[in-house]
């Protein structure tokens, strides 16, 4: 996303050294930076139950999977399916559905065949539907 960088203890660990030639630096003081949502470490865990019977749904791309696909796009042949699954992953984690759409933008634009912007508006929006729908089922289930 433009101007959010990934900072560790030991400082920058996602953003070039040099940006159109130029060495890159701060432009906020360390003091005013956010620390990370929850969410973030939480997407690196697996949420699957090992005791998990074999006829439920399992997972089709595993979090490195989908850590990949941010960084480097949507598969060519599989940009949808991808893209659905990435943002349904996102919402499941109870991330702000613009934020969702906001990373799914990311990966999307760096696939060497981006889809069309209003393919992944339609994508999200069904995705949103969908998930909108199970989270009230859920919901409904524990009243």
């Amino acid at each position: 996303m433009d101007g959010l960088d990934v900072l560790n203890s030991g400082g920058v660990i996602v953003a070039p050294s040099v940006i159109d030639g130029n060495e890159y630096r701060s432009t906020t003081e360390l003091e005013t930076l956010q620390n990370k949502p929850q969410w973030v470490d939480e997407l690196g865990q697996d949420k699957t139950d090992s005791k998990k019977s074999n006829n439920q749904r399992h997972a089709r791309y595993s979090a490195a999977e989908r850590w990949g696909m941010i960084a480097n796009g949507f598969e060519t042949g599989q940009r949808n399916d991808q893209a659905t699954s990435l943002i349904g992953w996102l919402l499941s984690y109870a991330i702000h559905p613009r934020t969702a759409l906001e990373v799914a933008k990311v990966a999307n634009n760096q696939s060497s065949q981006p889809l069309d912007s209003n393919e992944l508006e339609k994508v999200y929006i069904s995705v949103l539907k969908r998930e909108t729908a199970k989270a009230k089922r859920k919901e409904a289930d524990n009243d």
